[in-house]
């Protein structure tokens, strides 16, 4: 939480458990399964609550052909039925504001998303490209992957 600048957790404090719908791969799909922090915090009498959600806990897991999660472990030095913990770190903050006509409500949300992937060195050696465009890929794949589900998320929002 505080590497993230997010309020400490308090007792009470409600924990969410979600697994994403995966990333499909041929034969593969990769899903993670994430424990999230909520917390509603009110920085005075008078201003409306905002909600703090921060990452506590995250893991993926292979879903697959044994052979194929096998390779999939192997590439990612896991275990077959063990979840890797990821160096991810995350925290949202929602916050609500009477709108400048008032005449509603206006939520406004921010984000701040890190994510350390380990590759085996072997699999580094092998990869057509180098280590940094290989970062700048995987930022663009899950920047556009956010992009792609924010959408749909803010329309069940609304309903």
């Amino acid at each position: 939480a505080e590497r993230v600048g997010a309020a400490l957790p308090q007792i009470g404090d409600a924990m969410l458990r979600v697994t994403t719908q995966g990333i499909q791969f041929p034969g593969l799909k990769v899903l993670s399964v994430a424990t999230i922090g909520a917390k509603l915090v009110k920085t005075a009498e008078d201003s409306m609550p905002s909600y703090e959600f921060t990452l506590v806990k995250d893991s993926i897991r292979a879903e697959g052909p044994r052979p194929i999660r096998f390779i999939f472990n192997k590439l990612t030095a896991r275990r077959d039925g063990e979840d890797k913990e990821q160096t991810t770190h995350s925290l949202t903050k929602t916050t609500a504001e009477p709108s400048s006509t008032g005449d509603g409500i206006v939520f406004t949300s921010s984000s701040y998303l890190e994510v350390d992937v380990q590759f085996p060195s072997f699999l580094l050696r092998i990869l057509p490209v180098s280590k940094e465009k290989a970062e700048e890929q995987g930022s663009a794949s899950i920047l556009a992957t956010i992009e792609k589900d924010s959408g749909p998320a803010l329309e069940n929002f609304k309903r």
